[in-house]
């Protein structure tokens, strides 16, 4: 199973659900939640921001590359191909 974000409802202790996620920059999120509870329906933003790193990514600078480069058509590869020999 995997974590999930879990949200009480700051009035009434029931537990919310993401009805909208504005993702305004890279690390940091506007969450719309509204409360589950029938009789309550609070609906709150909350912000979500990435604070730190606290184990960096196994990936690898050129691994990282392997994985762009390999979602590429090929007409973006070959322009990528000619950018790099100009350098």
């Amino acid at each position: 199973m995997a974590n999930v974000l879990k949200v009480k409802c700051g009035v009434c202790g029931s537990r919310c659900f993401i009805r909208r996620s504005d993702f305004l920059s890279d690390g940091f999120a506007r969450i719309y939640i509204t409360c589950q509870n029938p009789q309550c329906c609070q609906t709150e933003v909350y912000n979500f921001e990435r604070s730190h790193v606290v184990k960096s990514s196994k990936l690898s600078k050129d691994r990282l590359l392997e994985n762009v480069i390999s979602l590429l058509s090929e007409q973006d590869k070959q322009h990528l191909k000619k950018m790099l020999e100009a350098v």
